[in-house]
């Protein structure tokens, strides 16, 4: 009986040990990388998304097609295959891709009416994806931050017959700190007043009061490195 107990509290504590050793070791020693951004880049269009309960958000990063999509797919290890690979992604804050990407979608836009003509202040990007972290390029040198993470690669055929990548996180909900839950809940109170899912307010009429900063570890994974009041 006593065997039966100690057994699965055993098993419990060599899962939280490993949990906690990973944590420790994705943030130890130097970021792999830093993305910053204001609390406006969580309500509008094409921003991340903030869960009502202040413990997670979802980080919305655009993925435009890569043109040289079928010498990266061999690269991969792809073949023409259309199911998704885990592979290393780039993300970059600003920079020429992300310019190209606003140009586009501004172009597609401009004929649009109301609300969904609107582009919000989100500006990051999927610049590059490999299967190897070797293999990325190198962040463009204009582009104001950057950081490495673990996603998914798919191949897709468009009606042309074209092939892109289209992107997304192994991991896409980051979790919220105790010590910023407190924040993050003013923030979504102060953007949905009405307490609905939507945002109420528009991002090209707020006034940002936080700047977040994500820090990105050994194991390429994000969390909330500081939030400070501007």
């Amino acid at each position: 009986m006593r065997g039966k107990i100690l057994l699965p509290l055993l098993v419990l504590i060599l899962a939280n040990a490993w949990l906690f050793g990973g944590v420790w070791w994705n943030r130890s020693g130097t970021p792999t990388g830093e993305i910053t951004f204001d609390d406006c880049h969580l309500i509008g269009p094409d921003s991340h998304y903030l869960r009502k309960e202040g413990r997670y958000f979802t980080l919305n990063i655009p993925s435009p097609p890569i043109l040289d999509g079928k010498v990266m797919a061999d690269t991969a290890g792809f073949g023409r295959q259309k199911q998704a690979r885990t592979a290393y992604l780039l993300i970059e804050q600003g920079g020429p891709v992300f310019d190209e990407h606003h140009a586009r979608i501004a172009e597609e836009r401009k004929d649009w009416s109301g609300s969904g003509k609107i582009i919000g202040p989100n500006d990051l990007v999927f610049a590059d994806s490999a299967a190897e972290v070797a293999d990325l390029k190198a962040p463009d040198p204009d582009s104001t931050g950057h950081a490495i993470v673990k996603g998914y690669v798919r191949l897709h055929e468009n009606g042309q017959g074209k092939e892109y990548f289209f992107r997304e996180l192994a991991r896409s909900s980051i979790a919220i700190h105790s010590d910023y839950r407190g924040i993050f809940k003013e923030i979504y109170a102060r953007d949905n007043p009405a307490g609905v899912a939507a945002p109420s307010a528009s991002s090209a009429s707020c006034t940002p009061e936080y700047r977040i900063t994500l820090s990105f570890g050994a194991r390429y994974e994000p969390w909330i490195s500081r939030v400070e009041r501007l």
